[in-house]
């Protein structure tokens, strides 16, 4: 059993100490050993409600939160999440002032900033390390301007900001009871099976937490926008490591003006929006990464970016870690990215070699008297479809 401490302002209460007893089950068969991994969109249409706190004086309407968690049934609680976070109407401004750490420990700040209106949808990404606007007109597709590879965080904060993808993943097929916790006087109704746990707030419904193994968000200061809530603090860590701190500065329903939607200078039109489990039409994966070792009574998850230089045969000449959620995370990724095989690219009939950078997301399950060192299926790689040694482009 593994025990999550945080303490934190303005999750629930100040000082709050939040423990998600996360119970070990292990169904596995065979060859002890299971390897999953999920698959999560990481642009949201809109901005969405989650959070632990009380909210004093709100009044809501029938259908939607904030209100108190009546019975037991997941179900029911998930569906009010849905629906709370996604009337928060449009036009919708949003600004998150974000702090990061990557595997390193090196600190990183930036911003992540949406507008949302019927004229269309755009997203400013400004970091220490890296600079995106993706523009997506009404009735268009997806314009995208960058200066390098999307950052792990980053991607893993499009993950967390609405609620925790990461764990409702896991409770797909196998939803559970909500049980009854508290946490330093904050009342909690809890689901869980083997492999995650999501936590509500019984007086109001919304999300206090999730969490899959070492991953661990915490969801605070809940703000009224339209006719939803939004959480005003998103924190993700990884066992006691801070990986994301997210303070969202800006919520307005006040008119976008429609010239925000313009294609900028250089942008590229993106054929499909990167995420974790998805397939890079331009470089296919022909043989998917194992690695050739895992440590035996271990349990491992989480998320890795690996840059991959490939030859003109499709085989990988050289790996690098660019982060990781942890250090045995970027171990695996890299030992099982060196054992991946590529379809050779080809430039004017000719084989050209190329650079691509690899998002995976991996959870790892062995049981301590399991004697198979080798997982049963390989990580989840998915290309960044502009990774592949990014070109100079106008417009910073």
């Amino acid at each position: 059993m593994r025990l999550f401490r945080s303490r934190l302002e303005g999750f629930g209460c100040t000082g709050i100490d939040l423990r998600l007893n996360l119970r070990r089950r292990f169904a596995l068969t065979l060859t002890g050993i299971a390897l999953l991994t999920f698959s999560a969109s990481i642009h949201a249409q809109n901005a969405t409600t989650q959070a632990a706190p009380q909210i004093k004086g709100v009044q809501a309407t029938p259908d939607s939160l904030p209100h108190p968690i009546t019975d037991n049934s997941y179900s029911a609680a998930f569906s009010q999440i849905l629906k709370t976070t996604h009337q928060t109407g449009r036009p919708l401004h949003l600004r998150y002032e974000l702090k990061m750490v990557d595997v390193n420990g090196k600190k990183h700040s930036g911003s992540y900033e949406t507008w949302d209106s019927v004229d269309g949808q755009r997203t400013e990404i400004h970091t220490d390390t890296y600079n995106e606007v993706a523009v997506t007109p009404a009735k268009d597709t997806r314009w995208v301007l960058r200066d390098s590879v999307v950052p792990l965080r980053i991607i893993e904060f499009n993950t967390v900001r609405l609620y925790p993808l990461f764990a409702f993943g896991s409770f797909q097929g196998a939803l559970t009871s909500l049980k009854a916790k508290k946490n330093s006087g904050l009342q909690v109704m809890c689901g869980e099976n083997r492999f995650a746990m999501i936590c509500f707030d019984q007086s109001t419904g919304f999300i206090s937490a999730g969490s899959t193994n070492h991953e661990l968000v915490l969801y605070g200061n809940w703000r009224k926008v339209g006719n939803g809530y939004l959480a005003g603090a998103v924190h993700l860590q990884y066992d006691s490591n801070l990986l994301i701190e997210a303070t969202l500065t800006i919520a307005s329903n006040n008119t976008v003006p429609p010239n925000l939607f313009a294609i900028p200078n250089g942008a590229i039109k993106e054929k499909f929006e990167p995420s974790f489990g998805q397939i890079n039409p331009v470089h296919k994966i022909l043989i998917p990464g194992f690695p050739s070792s895992l440590p035996r009574a271990s349990e491992e998850s989480g998320n890795a970016n690996v840059k991959i230089w490939v030859d003109g045969h499709g085989d990988v000449s050289k790996v690098e870690l660019e982060d990781a959620d942890s250090r045995a995370m970027g171990r695996f990724a890299l030992d099982s990215a060196r054992s991946m095989t590529f379809a050779p690219y080809q430039e004017n009939g000719k084989p050209e070699s190329f650079v691509v950078s690899l998002a995976s997301s991996t959870m790892i399950f062995t049981p301590p008297n399991s004697t198979n060192t080798v997982p049963a299926s390989p990580p989840s790689f998915s290309p960044d479809p502009t990774s592949i040694v990014p070109s100079t482009r106008p417009g910073w």
